[in-house]
């Protein structure tokens, strides 16, 4: 059920001005005990280093440090601080407020304020100790993590689409503190402001801004890694908190939507834009459909569970095809009908251009940030990977630099592993117009592909044309002269939406490529095409000729089989009135798709879709392999072209000067 209003406590300002003087003692001053000074030369600073060494024997001495002298030695000493820095610490100041706050609410809720008092008066059983250990111990975790999760909320509330762009490679957090709440908020507030100071990755107010907010993030990341080992969090999970007259919520321990990232722009794009692609805009349809069955309080979605969603997919085609409007057309149905029908929010998170980091580890963390939003499941993410030959090139290729095998390393267990854990709120797609360099072990995890070329037909371009002067006429009538339209055809007519796949398939039941033709004949020689042993067969004979080929080719053949059992239209209805299927249960809508899927499978058989999907799947697998070789061959003619037509030019300047 979508929260309302009514689910959450309001977080009052006038509740939170109780704190304000403890917020301003410590971003004025903070002292801490330390054994060694953590920025001291951060290329080779380590945190687990750092972090034995304060188990050593060294003497700890006090280091003070200042949030505000920091600002003002940043902002050139000038008593006006520039406009990013001083909303930096206003936000600092009331995140250490919010945090305060619901750490008290716990206090009080957990019984831990009458714990203390025993504690102080030295009257804890043994029983008691533990419990009032464990539970200081949440309280500190929540004041980090509430406290964090805001600040990480408003500097990209602020200037989102500029953090963005701005790279900085976060130093991890040296120490970390646990044993209560007081000594949690000093740790915190002083190694943010030492690294703030001592870094040297402050240049300017919005470097300012940018390592704040990873610091914080980093913090967030740090309590979610030790929600699992935390006691007694009942009294702080069990409630809903929202700040007044803000979109700032907290929803226990749960990573949130309105902190996960600033709101990326994309340009909107309709159906009626895209010419061609027939393919792929039924994809995008079915996508959109089947992503919004998410049900966020079972957290699972029963078209994922049936077969009917593929986590990740990937798009293919020349430049200029269409790969971006397919991008923006997913992104614009899914930001229109996201919340309407599910009350979820919808979050757009491309892929960066700038992962790649210079700096050792950073490609890597900057590949778990971005992908850290779709293990949120409490929002709908769509994850869009243009030009992903960028980041997701051919390991194996001369020159790849370490930067990409990073985020490849990263990607892969991600996707697929031991702790790969996909609710069914989430899928990224990739494009690409050089399919052959992708890496084969990224190219495998692709569980369904489909073809972006764009304008083919007569029709096609006619229609392009035709999006195009159409504009020209409707600035001025009789723009156009006396051109005349084509007979017996409507303009557009050609571009409708088409119900199922099949309408888009160009492959019948038998296989077009040569190398697939001799291995359905090598295939039928030994079992009836009506016999499972057929199928496998085949796998068997296409995994010997092109060893490449895996079981995880043949678990992506049986998902595009899953996937064509339920093509079917939602009844309109639905799309109306979201009570009727969106905002229903997990298993009301899997009895709905189930009833769907039974009427949609008259005339269906069975042996005929597995066989029209193996060819799709096969066929589509070879030309890739052999894409880089036809590009090499093609080069190469071209080549030879050059030269010899460079020698017959010579050849004719010779006779001329002769």
């Amino acid at each position: 059920m979508p929260k309302t209003a009514e689910n959450f406590l309001p977080i009052d300002e006038s509740v939170l001005a109780s704190y304000n003087d403890g917020a301003n003692a410590i971003i004025d001053t903070v002292r801490w005990m330390i054994k060694k000074d953590p920025y001291a030369n951060t290329k080779t600073f380590s945190a687990a280093g750092y972090r034995n060494d304060l188990l050593g024997g060294t003497q700890a001495k006090e280091d003070t440090v200042s949030l505000v002298k920091t600002a003002l030695k940043h902002g050139n000493g000038s008593i006006i601080l520039p406009n990013s820095i001083n909303h930096c610490l206003q936000t600092i100041w009331q995140g250490l407020r919010i945090g305060q706050y619901l750490t008290d609410l716990y206090v009080k809720a957990s019984n831990l304020d009458n714990l203390q008092k025993y504690n102080d008066k030295n009257q804890l059983t043994p029983q008691q100790k533990t419990e009032f250990c464990e539970k200081n111990e949440t309280a500190a975790a929540i004041f980090l993590f509430t406290s964090a999760s805001f600040i990480v909320y408003d500097t990209n509330q602020y200037r989102g689409e500029e953090l963005v762009d701005r790279n900085i490679d976060m130093p991890v957090i040296p120490e970390f503190s646990l044993s209560s709440f007081i000594l949690a908020k000093r740790c915190f507030i002083y190694y943010l402001t030492a690294c703030l100071d001592r870094s040297g990755l402050v240049h300017d107010e919005v470097d300012f801004l940018k390592l704040t907010m990873l610091y914080c993030q980093s913090t967030v990341n740090e309590i979610l890694s030790r929600v699992a080992a935390l006691r007694h969090s009942e009294a702080f999970v069990s409630k809903n908190y929202k700040l007044d007259k803000s979109e700032f919520i907290i929803n226990g321990f749960e990573p949130l939507v309105n902190v996960s990232g600033p709101k990326i722009e994309f340009n909107k794009v309709k159906a009626e834009d895209i010419v061609g692609n027939a393919d792929a805009k039924h994809k995008a349809r079915r996508l959109v459909e089947r992503i919004l069955c998410y049900d966020k309080e079972k957290k699972a979605n029963p078209m994922r569970d049936m077969g009917g969603l593929a986590i990740l997919r990937a798009g293919f085609g020349i430049p200029g095809t269409g790969k971006g409007m397919h991008i923006s057309y997913v992104a614009t149905l899914l930001q229109e009908r996201c919340e309407v029908l599910t009350g979820l929010t919808f979050y757009y998170n491309p892929m960066p251009l700038n992962l790649v980091s210079t700096y050792q580890g950073g490609s890597a963390e900057r590949a778990i940030d971005w992908m850290r939003h779709f293990k949120n499941p409490n929002h709908i993410c769509y994850g869009p990977i243009d030009d992903a030959e960028q980041n997701f090139q051919e390991r194996t290729r001369p020159g790849v630099s370490a930067g990409v095998h990073e985020i490849i390393n990263t990607f892969l267990p991600t996707v697929e592993g031991p702790n790969a854990i996909w609710y069914g709120n989430t899928v990224m797609e990739l494009f690409t117009n050089l399919p052959e360099i992708i890496d084969k072990a990224v190219l495998s995890r692709v569980q369904e592909k489909f073809a972006i070329d764009g304008a083919k037909t007569w029709a096609d371009f006619l229609d392009q044309d035709h999006l195009w002067w159409r504009k020209l006429q409707k600035l001025e009538p009789g723009f156009l002269d006396d051109l005349k339209d084509p007979e017996n055809y409507v303009y557009l007519s050609a571009q409708k939406l088409v119900a199922s796949i099949a309408e888009t398939m160009t492959n019948g039941d038998e296989p077009t490529h040569e190398a697939l033709k001799e291995i359905y004949c090598k295939a039928k020689k030994v079992y009836d095409e009506k016999n499972h042993g057929f199928f496998a067969e085949v796998y068997h004979l296409t995994k010997e000729r092109y060893p490449g080929f895996s079981s995880r080719d043949a678990r992506n053949i049986q998902r595009a089989v899953d996937e064509r059992l339920l093509d079917f239209d939602f009844p309109e209805e639905w799309m109306n009135d979201p009570k009727l299927f969106y905002r229903k249960g997990y298993d009301e809508k899997k009895s709905l798709i189930v009833e769907m899927m039974k009427n949609n499978m008259h005339g269906l058989k069975f042996r005929e879709i597995r066989n029209q999907e193996l060819i799709r799947y096969i066929e589509t697998w070879l030309r890739i392999q052999e894409t880089g070789m036809e590009r090499a061959v093609e080069e190469a003619a071209k080549r030879c072209e050059i030269d010899f037509l460079g020698r017959e030019r010579a050849t004719k300047r010779l006779k001329r000067e002769e």
